[in-house]
């Protein structure tokens, strides 16, 4: 909080002709992104994301309790994942999903409120495997670049 109300003391102290070229310059470098597709991906609102490996696949989780595989780059639903209750937090795909591993192999981690972490495949809407030992939320799950461990947090 001390160095968020430092910088922004700093901020005031710039002149406002600077502050425009500032604004100028990040408009011009923003009309250079491309929006291939726009997608509504839930009922509820999607609270992560998360890219596979070989960019092949977008992974959601919703509030909805559901997460969903999409196609890139035309946003095609691939698959609907069910298996939680309540809010998922976090969908990751395991660092080889898509390219080393085989469809039946575990290639992504979810976690939500109720304190589930699932373990899924590319080949199944459910689950291959529930983690167990979380008595309260889980609001995040990352792999480790090997691959071999999942950290959790909550």
């Amino acid at each position: 909080a001390m160095r968020r109300l430092e910088a922004a003391r700093a901020q005031k102290e710039v002149p406002e002709a600077t502050k425009t070229i500032r604004q100028q310059e990040l408009h011009k470098s923003l009309r250079n992104l491309n929006n291939f597709c726009s997608q509504i991906g839930d009922d509820r609102p999607i609270s992560f994301c998360n890219f596979s490996p070989d960019s092949k696949m977008l992974a959601t989780a919703s509030w909805s309790g559901l997460c969903k595989l999409w196609s890139v780059p035309d946003c095609t639903l691939i698959r609907t994942l069910r298996g939680h209750n309540t809010n998922v937090g976090a969908i990751v795909f395991r660092p080889q999903a898509g390219v080393s591993l085989d469809q039946s192999d575990v290639s992504l981690a979810s976690c939500a409120a109720d304190g589930t972490v699932k373990l899924w495949n590319l080949e199944s809407d459910e689950p291959v495997a529930d983690i167990e030992g979380h008595s309260d939320r889980v609001s995040r799950v990352s792999w480790h670049p090997s691959g071999r461990f999942l950290g959790t947090t909550w």
